[in-house]
């Protein structure tokens, strides 16, 4: 599977995402993020400005 047009967040590891559509009202945005083995981040403790939905798939290419 090629993926393109993704980036590495900062602080991030093994983590590739990408914004899927912008502000369409109360909704910031959207994005879809793929993880390696290990993956994930950042490394550092953080939070965000607003809320984020998480859901998490598991499939093997």
């Amino acid at each position: 599977m090629k993926i393109t047009n993704f980036v590495t967040p900062p602080e991030h590891i093994n983590f590739l995402a990408k914004n899927l559509f912008g502000n369409c009202g109360e909704i910031i945005n959207g994005s879809i993020a793929y993880l390696e083995p290990n993956g994930g981040g950042p490394v550092q403790l953080h939070t965000h400005e607003h809320d984020h939905l998480e859901v998490v798939l598991n499939k093997k290419f």
